[in-house]
């Protein structure tokens, strides 16, 4: 069979990747948490390390711990893909998280995990 010309348009489709804001090439895919579930969990955390009773929330602090939690999985999850590279793998495990926790312990000092731990 013979080759079938092209037209410009096909190939602007196929050679143009768009780059998003973040600088990835492919979209996030967010997974939002009800608005009540997260109230929920955010008042039973609070109450399990505060001394009073009761603590209210404005709308603002609770959006404002959600973006930053977001941050904080966003950028574990993208350090512990490029251990996983690092390693020749596609898929990340739990050995590149622990690796990822340990690099950032000696890093800054101290961790997020309240586990007693020898170093």
């Amino acid at each position: 069979m013979a080759r079938t010309k092209v037209s410009a348009r096909k190939i602007a489709k196929k050679g143009a990747t768009k780059t998003l804001p973040g600088g990835s090439k492919y979209p996030t895919r967010r997974v939002p948490i009800q608005g009540t579930t997260r109230r929920r969990l955010m008042r039973e955390i609070a109450q399990d390390i505060s001394l009073t009773a009761d603590l209210r929330w404005q709308s603002s602090a609770i959006l404002a711990l959600q973006e930053a939690a977001e941050a904080f999985l966003v950028k574990e999850f993208e350090m512990t893909n490029l251990c996983a590279v690092h390693a020749h793998r596609v898929t990340i495990q739990a050995k590149d998280m622990e690796l990822v926790d340990r690099l950032r312990r000696i890093m800054t000092g101290s961790g997020y995990r309240f586990e007693n731990r020898k170093a």
